[in-house]
């Protein structure tokens, strides 16, 4: 549900940047350029869940998630342009900004969607990941070659020496 929420928000920051960008000042819309604008992140939240982006667990993300979230993106985009070339009176960005700048407009709002939707999956990625994954390891022999195996470990991230076992 967290995951839903911040890419309706994330769709929705994305468009508003986009309007911005292209008239060259902050676009603040009024409730009913929201209302029209609100469309995009319900279309595009709704079309990732059907893709299966919202089954993975963040934490656990790799590229295949990845993967599955840009085709998802990719769908977004063809529906919006459609939209976008067919219902060109009704499209809320023909109807925000100048009509000369929509295809702009648009392309920088894909961009601008992609960007953040992507980079914060890797941004919850980096800060769920456990820092240090490593396995504990006891070293047969005390001996010079146990000590000389136990100080080459220090350096490793993948394992760490807890304890010597040895015959004598």
């Amino acid at each position: 549900l967290i995951i839903i929420v911040n890419d309706l928000f994330l769709f929705f920051l994305s468009y508003e940047i986009a309007i911005s960008i292209n008239q060259k000042e902050v676009f603040y819309p009024n409730f009913e350029q929201a209302l029209m604008l609100v469309w995009i992140p319900i279309l595009g939240v709704s079309i990732l869940y059907v893709a299966g982006v919202y089954n993975s667990i963040v934490r656990y993300i790799n590229f295949e998630g990845i993967y599955v979230l840009l085709k998802g993106l990719c769908v977004i985009v063809l529906v919006d342009l459609l939209a976008l070339l067919f219902l060109k009176n009704t499209h809320p960005l023909y109807l925000s900004i100048n009509e000369n700048l929509v295809m702009q407009t648009w392309i920088i709002g894909w961009l601008f969607t992609l960007l953040l939707i992507v980079g914060s999956r890797f941004t919850a990625h980096a800060y769920f990941l456990d820092d240090i994954v490593e396995s504990r390891v006891m070293i047969y022999g005390a001996g010079s070659a146990g000590i000389q195996l136990a100080s080459a470990l220090k350096h490793s991230s993948e394992m760490r020496p807890i304890s010597f076992i040895d015959s004598n």
